[in-house]
């Protein structure tokens, strides 16, 4: 597990290797829930999943889990994100 801290309005680029054959189905999710709003982009190749968030705010402070599996078994990476500040629109 890893921490990274960011200021709100900066942008949070995660990425997370692996290696699987066959290729595995991704998850992503933020403090156990399945991230689905419109302001993370996933990016999945052969051998890495990237999420970016253009401009963070702090409710997207928390542990990001990635979760990689297939029908030989599963690996997660957990990786802590803070984010300071305050932000205004």
């Amino acid at each position: 597990d890893s921490t990274l801290e960011l200021n709100a309005k900066e942008e949070l680029q995660l990425k997370c290797k692996f290696k699987s054959n066959p290729l595995p189905t991704v998850e992503i999710r933020l403090n156990d829930e399945p991230i689905d709003d419109q302001s993370a982009f996933v990016e999945v190749t052969s051998d890495t999943i990237t999420l970016t968030r253009p401009s963070v705010t702090r409710k997207n402070s928390g542990v990001y889990t990635f979760i990689v599996s297939n029908t030989y078994g599963k690996a997660e990476k957990r990786i802590k994100v803070v984010v300071c500040g305050k932000y205004f629109k």
